[in-house]
């Protein structure tokens, strides 16, 4: 059972059209927020490479950044990005030459090309804040209408 309030998702809308006028900071700043949750997440899902030696890498976890927050037409875009240039063989996956993998029993003959499964690390973070987004901007709303006494 359940009803619709028509109109409510344009009050929403039109909300965040006022806080762009009227609380530009505080828009900014939960920008940054929902960037940064997009970057925490990220790093957790990269993977961490262990080499036969014993020691381990961590470059790639440890060079995710958040870029600065530009405001374009009626909008604001924030970007999360990785300065190491392999990342994106990382997140989309590649292709390897002479079959080399780092598993030894699954070498395979001269002159054979495999593929390496990206990981997707980035690309299933921003998909997760997108399914949390909805209740976590109504809730921050509701907090900036009661701070304000909107």
């Amino acid at each position: 059972m359940g009803f619709d309030i028509e109109g409510l998702d344009e009050f929403k809308n039109a909300m965040i059209d006022l806080m762009k006028v009227k609380f530009p900071e505080e828009l900014e700043r939960e920008i940054y927020n929902l960037a940064n949750r997009i970057w925490v997440k990220v790093k957790k899902r990269t993977p961490v490479g262990v080499y036969k030696n014993g020691h381990s890498g961590g470059d790639l976890r440890k060079n995710w950044q958040i870029g600065n927050l530009v405001r374009e037409g009626n909008g604001y875009y924030i970007e999360v990005f990785n300065i190491l240039d392999y990342a994106s063989h990382v997140e989309y996956g590649h292709r390897t030459r002479l079959g080399k993998t780092d598993h030894p029993h699954t070498y395979k003959k001269r002159g054979t090309i495999d593929f390496v499964p990206g990981k997707y690390m980035l690309k299933i973070s921003v998909e997760e804040l997108n399914k949390e987004l909805p209740g976590y901007l109504s809730s921050w709303l509701d907090n900036v209408i009661k701070e304000h006494g909107l």
